[in-house]
């Protein structure tokens, strides 16, 4: 993998506008909740509320669907548990 040095990097001549910066820290601060937090809590309750979602998602053709959701089901509960 070719992996660009420091000097080359596209990114080191860009310059951060400070005004939206501390814009978007304000907001964050004030809207701490975001929408995708408030799902992935709604689906770490139905997954620890004893609800098999996997067992009812079919595996399609050749595709393992369902092995797939139980992956991503156990990453959301790592992320839960790392998150704490």
């Amino acid at each position: 993998m070719n992996v660009p040095s420091d000097d080359t990097r596209p990114w080191n001549s860009w310059e951060l506008d400070r005004t939206f910066i501390e814009s978007l820290d304000t907001y964050t601060n004030d809207h701490g909740e975001s929408k995708f937090k408030t799902v992935v809590i709604k689906i770490i309750a139905v997954i620890e509320g004893g609800n098999d979602l996997a067992g009812a998602i079919p595996n399609i053709g050749p595709v393992p669907v369902a092995l797939v959701v139980k992956g991503v089901i156990q990453v959301i509960l790592l992320v839960k548990v790392c998150s704490h």
